[in-house]
């Protein structure tokens, strides 16, 4: 096969591939054991149609370099021909250099090595061909095996939004899980539908005294269930036109971060915060509902009068702590703003004995009575009145709410929007979904306490 036949067996594989991916998305479902194997074959075969063009593209450059020697041996040379002085010898010809290679700063959602760079310029291409239609971007996304495909009822493309790639995925995924305390702390279990129940034990077996020939009581463990519903978020940002085509790896990176701190701070708001309301989706947090009159023995009033970050002190902690169940203990951790740690437990520690202006100077690690310290800005920062409000939590909190994602991220472009401004809008979708469960009731507490404003 010539090398423009290879090209194009290679294109027609990798869409064969993207076709059946792009079926089981617009029937939204799961792709089936066949069809996994059908794109693993062509991919496969893709791979090794890849390694025949490298070959045949360096089989054409040796010949078309022996043409040109040929030429130029074949050539008599002039009667006033003198062979080239050494000083007067013709530079070295460096190679091409690849286009990441000239981008200039540092990156902060990808690697600063040339993978990284490459993966930035790599999305920038699937983003210039997917949403501004650029021909040389999908060309060159097509011969890198670059996939190029939407999903149906997403996004605001005329198919629906488009799966963002691999290196922009997996860039968005470590941020966010840098940025959150909720991907820090919680174990998010992948949905496979829309709804997903998992089961939880709400009250173990009983143990009875019995005597010889006695009848054993049957005491059977109880079970409930925790439903997570897949709910839709989304966030937007706006970009100039120019900059796609003038700075693309920088815009990519630049969108990457902004996507992973918009929707990490969005998962720890919903977390701590949720109300129920459509702000939140529905989702009810930890704080609001743990001072809901339905667990307060969880819910720990601290000393009468202590209902400032600056009023805290350390008889009311330690009520807080003892209020855990002991099996809660090993795995727990204290949650709090910046402003509640560093003016309540920051000052306790300070104002105890055995403080000299050294360790003053050094300062104190992110740990209080022997337990871990995790600082979440979507906690109680107002350093004015916090009465009936959690001020802080303790405990295990993994272990008292459930979390589930859907799928990944996908993006849509928005063109008419900010037309005005020279802009385009680029908007980005997943599904989450979080169920506070494991808060205890009035007379026991969960695996999560709080200190509350009294």
């Amino acid at each position: 096969m010539t090398l423009k036949q290879l090209l194009a067996a290679r294109t027609d594989l990798v869409e064969q591939a993207k076709q059946i991916e792009t079926s089981a998305a617009a029937e939204d479902r799961d792709l089936t054991d066949v069809e996994v194997e059908s794109i693993s074959k062509c991919l496969d075969e893709a791979d090794g149609l890849t390694e025949q063009i490298n070959k045949a593209e360096d089989v054409a450059a040796c010949r078309t370099r022996l043409e040109e020697a040929t030429s130029v041996v074949s050539s008599p040379p002039p009667a006033s021909y003198a062979p080239p002085t050494p000083a007067a010898s013709m530079p070295r010809i460096s190679s091409p250099r690849e286009p990441w290679e000239d981008h200039v700063g540092s990156l902060k959602a990808f690697s600063n090595d040339p993978t990284g760079r490459r993966n930035a310029y790599e999305v920038g291409q699937w983003f210039k061909a997917t949403h501004f239609g650029d021909r040389r971007a999908n060309e060159w996304c097509n011969l890198n095996g670059v996939q190029i495909g939407n999903v149906a009822e997403e996004g605001s493309n005329p198919a629906g939004g488009y799966l963002v790639p691999s290196p922009m995925s997996n860039a968005i995924i470590d941020l966010r899980d840098q940025f959150g305390v909720a991907r820090q702390e919680l174990n998010f279990v992948p949905m496979s539908s829309d709804t997903l129940t998992i089961p939880k034990v709400s009250s173990g077996t009983t143990v009875y005294a019995v005597g010889e020939n006695v009848e054993i009581t049957a005491a059977d463990a109880k079970w409930a269930s925790v439903t997570l519903n897949a709910r839709k978020w989304a966030a937007l940002s706006r970009i100039s036109s120019e900059l796609v085509d003038d700075a693309i790896i920088s815009v990519i990176d630049w969108l990457t971060t902004d996507f992973a701190r918009s929707f990490a701070e969005k998962e720890d708001d919903s977390l701590f915060n949720g109300d129920g309301t459509s702000t939140y989706h529905g989702i009810y947090g930890v704080r609001p509902k743990i001072v809901d009159g339905n667990h307060t023995t969880g819910a720990v009033d601290l000393e009468t009068g202590d209902n400032t970050f600056a009023e805290i002190t350390l008889v009311g902690i330690h009520d807080v702590v003892g209020a855990l169940e002991p099996q809660w203990h090993g795995t727990a951790k204290f949650y709090m703003s910046q402003q509640c740690w560093s003016t309540a437990f920051e000052r306790l520690m300070a104002a105890s004995g055995g403080n000299t202006t050294t360790t003053l100077a050094a300062g104190v690690g992110l740990s209080f009575l022997g337990y871990p310290v995790v600082l979440s800005q979507k906690m109680p920062t107002s350093t004015g009145d916090l009465e009936n409000v959690a001020m802080f939590l303790f405990g295990d909190l993994n272990a008292a709410v459930a979390a589930g994602e859907r799928r990944g991220f996908r993006t849509g472009i928005l063109r008419e929007r900010y037309a005005e401004l020279d802009q385009v809008g680029v908007m980005a979708t997943t599904r989450f979904d979080f169920s506070v469960h494991g808060l205890g009731d009035t007379s026991t507490s969960g695996p999560i306490v709080a200190g509350v404003g009294a």
